[in-house]
């Protein structure tokens, strides 16, 4: 059955496909711990959708996971059922496998891992397969 949580799960699902598709590199600071926001610009999977002023609210930059957010009370308030699925996403992110040595997307390694993801949520591939097409 669909629900608005559901929906909204698929919404962040499908948006975190669309930022990682485009990501130029993998977002970790300079002592290799991953960032929200680096100096480059260039975002994590969380921090990609995250608006600017949530990310720098009273304009210092926040740090951490989903869930060290959400314990922090930082974690927006539309993500907060959904700590779990952003956590995963974000373990696509962090996982140095899914770059490739130039700092890209491995995009056959991390389209295994989203069709895991979307396999035990249930979520419709479409997206996925238009910027993570099999084979590619």
């Amino acid at each position: 059955m669909t629900t608005p949580k559901t929906v909204l799960a698929q919404a962040i699902f499908d948006l975190v496909i669309e930022k990682a598709a485009a990501m130029p590199r993998q977002c970790i600071s300079g002592d290799g711990i991953c960032c929200l926001r680096d100096s480059n610009g260039n975002a994590c999977f969380l921090g990609q959708i995250m608006s600017d002023d949530e990310v720098r609210p009273n304009g210092r930059l926040i740090n951490g996971s989903a869930d060290g957010l959400l314990q922090r009370g930082e974690l927006p308030e539309r993500y907060r059922d959904h700590v779990d699925l952003i956590e995963l996403l974000q373990g696509v992110h962090d996982d140095l496998g899914n770059w490739t040595l130039g700092g890209s997307a491995d995009k056959v390694e991390m389209r295994s891992e989203f069709l895991s993801i979307a396999s035990a949520y249930g979520f419709n591939t479409r997206t996925l397969d238009q910027h993570f097409p099999a084979g590619a």
